[in-house]
């Protein structure tokens, strides 16, 4: 069975890097522009992680790991952020930790630390239920 993971972020370029690396590991992707567009997908839809940008507009991925953790507390979410420029990396890394991110990597991220985070958090995951 392939996992299924939401990647939530407003720069179409990293969604395609990410998409691109994820389904050569044979995962199911879906992608949103914001924490909006993610929630009205989770609306229809069921994934198993997500990975998501801390900084975008509407929504951002604080505001959505919130939501998301009240919706399905056990899923994993990876945050990425180049929100350094507005705050302090360890502010973001705190916020998003207690908003329940799993894992938060700044930008710009190597691909392969990306790729092996959503590795680990996935056998957490099945180790968990």
């Amino acid at each position: 069975m392939s996992h299924h993971i939401l990647i939530v972020d407003d720069d179409p370029n990293i969604r395609n890097l990410i998409r691109q690396h994820l389904e050569q590991d044979r995962y199911q992707v879906s992608e949103a522009e914001n924490g909006i567009a993610a929630s009205h997908w989770l609306n229809e839809n069921r994934a198993d992680m997500a990975i998501l940008d801390v900084v975008m507009p509407e929504m951002d991925g604080i505001e959505f790991a919130y939501e998301l953790k009240r919706r399905y507390p056990d899923m994993p979410i990876l945050a990425i952020s180049a929100g350094e420029h507005i705050m302090s990396k360890e502010l973001c890394l705190g916020m998003m930790e207690c908003l329940g991110a799993n894992e938060v990597l700044s930008k710009p991220f190597d691909i392969h630390t990306l790729m092996e985070a959503v590795k680990t958090l996935l056998k957490k995951k099945h180790k968990v239920a």
